[in-house]
């Protein structure tokens, strides 16, 4: 009985958008948290630091690239990563009013 529990866990946990199974591709080198961790790191900033985070796997030319946005004090942060090496493709930082 726990090991079916355990199973349909991991069957739900694969559909959900908050699941741990969603942050994997086998198709990509770069998960969205090593994305997250090299913006933060290109920004230099703690996670700590950041409001409104928000990332999303795109497709260009062929090529998975993470969109990254953030805000951290009166800046907004925008970025784009290759979702093969973690190179960072777009680095933008405007200030907010």
């Amino acid at each position: 009985m726990k090991s079916l529990f355990a199973f349909l866990l991991s069957i739900l946990s694969a559909f959900t958008p908050f699941g741990a199974a969603r942050d994997y591709n086998p198709e990509t080198k770069i998960s969205r948290s090593e994305a997250k961790a090299i913006v933060l790191n290109h920004a230099e900033l703690d996670a700590s630091d950041v409001r409104r985070y928000k990332v999303e796997a795109d497709k260009e030319r062929g090529k998975l690239v993470y969109e990254i946005e953030f805000d951290s004090g009166r800046f907004e942060y925008e970025y784009e990563v290759d979702g093969e090496n973690g190179k960072v493709l777009k680095a933008e930082k405007e200030f907010r009013d």
